[in-house]
């Protein structure tokens, strides 16, 4: 009787220890409506057998596909940007090895995106220079399609 209830109570502490881990986690649950990019900087997992050169095609693939959503949209650059691009380099992962440059490459988009947000810009060449920083990481890693660029932004009545 005593084993059964020390499992209990075990499993009573284990059970209330999920993955939403504790109150103060920011990325807890999937009841917090806060956007991903607008979290205080997550961690980027390490995904096994994911190479730096399957990284950049996949991740180029699906920033080619998703500018073609932006620019069918009348929202903001800069949420959008947040939405789809944000949290697919978050979620995707990344090489062995390559966790520090793509933590590094979210913090610049976000950067940009709390700047954009913040002035209101919208000609796309105020809004490619925001993310001057951002674009020169994406470039260095070989995301030429996903760089935030005049080429991708078509032109908006601020």
């Amino acid at each position: 009787m005593r084993r059964l209830a020390a499992a209990l109570a075990v499993a009573a502490v284990v059970g209330g220890c999920g993955a939403a881990g504790g109150k103060d986690r920011s990325d807890s649950g999937s009841t917090d409506p806060t956007p991903n990019w607008q979290r205080p900087n997550g961690l980027v997992y390490v995904t096994p057998g994911l190479t730096k050169e399957r990284f950049m095609a996949r991740l180029n693939r699906y920033c080619r596909r998703k500018w073609l959503v932006i620019e069918d949209t009348r929202g903001s650059y800069f949420s959008l940007i947040g939405f789809y691009f944000y949290g697919q380099i978050q979620g995707l992962g990344t090489a062995p090895g390559e966790r520090g440059t793509v933590e590094h490459l979210l913090f610049e988009l976000k950067d940009g995106i709390r700047q954009g947000e913040r002035t209101g810009a919208a000609d796309p060449a105020r809004v490619e220079a925001l993310f001057a920083a951002y674009n020169q990481t994406a470039r260095r890693l070989g995301l030429d399609e996903c760089l935030v660029a005049g080429a991708h932004l078509p032109r908006r009545v601020a």
